[in-house]
């Protein structure tokens, strides 16, 4: 045998030998830690930076996605390569750092009322001369109504305005909108560089607002047991919990009712909290479970993490280049019945983890790190049947979970092997032939 044949082949035994577990190479985007995998959902979406998905009604078969720039874009299921345009805000939004198109909720009765609900950010036009935060933004939550002619189009005329008001800065807008178990509508709001502890505002709260009924000149009427209802300090009565920073993503567990919402940390820790009304979360006193710039501070009242993970995490979940967390979801749905009651969550930079925990006392069990995906991520979703997808911002991808293969499982250093081992048996093949051939 020729020596550079026989060079190649100790190499690819030696490959067979070492057989690299795919865990231990470093970190990179689209590379699975688990049994698990995430691939594109709906295969030739027309969309550009995604920051939300849902679906109008459970019945109507179709998905809409919001996008940074100010258009919600709908298609069906069974034909996602056809997109229509369901509104476009473009020449309104002001997509400027964390402002921008935002969030996306439809109605519970959607089907019958074709309401939807967003949350977006203009350009202030009473403060265009303001050099403090020019460009200043002002946020927008309003509700627009589904064209009664067709409904692959929303009628922008319809435009109600539900709340807006003054932004302090263009970072930490939050943006979530979601209905309650309740019939309530929830609003994720952030501190806009500011505190989450004066109840005189609504920066670093989340919300809680009655929108079927009307009362005091307002769109929308102040829930009955709403925690600070008919108070006599001047705190916002929409206010449902506060202290928190950036609470970007939220979701309710559809069988315990509990509200998940993950909290963007400052300097050193993400947060996932269980949401209670009332509940006072911490920030700016407290960063996860640490006081503010490690300075002695009263934490009496304040509802502590569920759990928390630091920048440049290296252990526990491995998040080397983190830190914004992407709140997920309980998962209820039937695909994956190992994690049935499990927490899904995400971090901005990619990785994907769920969260087992004691559905007692919601003390964390186990933490594993499932997938990094490619890009960044925006946002979890649900599907009429409870399975979960993740939102990939710049990527512009929509990802669902599917277990590997025996092929997938199948470590690429064995498949590298293989591979080149069957070639240098074909060349070796080649070569005899010749020889035989000469004489």
């Amino acid at each position: 045998m020729p020596k550079k044949l026989f060079g190649l082949m100790i190499v690819c035994l030696m490959l067979l030998g070492i057989q690299i577990p795919i865990t231990a190479l470093p970190l990179k985007a689209g590379e699975t830690f688990s049994d698990y995998k995430f691939i594109n959902a709906f295969e030739g979406l027309d969309i550009r930076y995604p920051t939300a998905f849902s679906y109008g009604s459970p019945d109507n078969g179709y998905y809409y996605v919001a996008e940074y720039t100010g258009k919600v874009k709908v298609f069906d299921k069974n034909n996602p390569k056809v997109m229509n345009i369901f509104l476009d805000l473009t020449h309104k939004v002001a997509a400027i750092d964390e402002g921008g198109f935002l969030g996306l909720t439809f109605h519970p009765e959607f089907e019958d009322n074709g309401f939807f609900y967003v949350f977006y950010t203009i350009l202030d036009p009473d403060r265009l001369s303001d050099q403090t935060c020019s460009p200043c933004l002002k946020t927008v939550i309003s509700r627009f109504q589904q064209d009664n002619n067709n409904p692959l189009t929303a009628d922008e005329n319809s435009e109600l305005i539900i709340l807006n008001y003054d932004l302090n800065s263009r970072n930490h807008v939050g943006g979530n909108l979601l209905f309650g178990p309740d019939s309530y509508l929830y609003i994720q709001i952030g501190d806009s560089s500011t505190t989450g502890q004066n109840l005189n505002d609504f920066f670093g709260k989340i919300l809680r607002i009655d929108i079927n009924n009307q009362s005091e000149g307002k769109n929308y009427s102040i829930p009955y047991d709403n925690p600070f209802n008919n108070n006599t300090h001047g705190y916002k009565e929409e206010i449902y919990a506060y202290g928190f920073r950036n609470p970007w993503r939220g979701s309710f567990d559809i069988l315990t009712g509990n509200y998940w919402v993950g909290d963007v940390g400052a300097t050193r820790y993400e947060e996932i909290n269980i949401v209670h009304k009332g509940g006072n979360y911490g920030w700016n006193i407290t960063e996860g479970e640490y006081c503010q710039d490690y300075l002695p501070c009263d934490t009496s009242g304040i509802i502590p993490p569920v759990y928390t993970y630091g920048h440049n995490e290296t252990d526990s979940i491995d998040v080397p280049y983190g830190g914004a967390i992407i709140g997920g979801i309980v998962y209820r749905g039937t695909e994956f019945p190992e994690f049935y009651g499990d927490y899904f969550f995400a971090d901005y930079a990619g990785a994907v983890f769920v969260m087992d925990f004691d559905e007692t006392d919601y003390s964390v069990t186990s933490i594993t790190k499932l997938f990094h995906i490619k890009y960044t991520l925006s946002s979890f979703a649900t599907t009429p049947n409870n399975e979960f997808l993740i939102v990939q911002i710049y990527g512009d991808s929509i990802y669902k979970m599917e277990e590997l293969s025996i092929i997938d499982k199948i470590p690429l250093s064995l498949v590298v092997s293989f591979v080149l081992i069957s070639t240098i048996i074909i060349l070796y093949r080649v070569f005899k032939k010749k020889q035989k051939d000469k004489i």
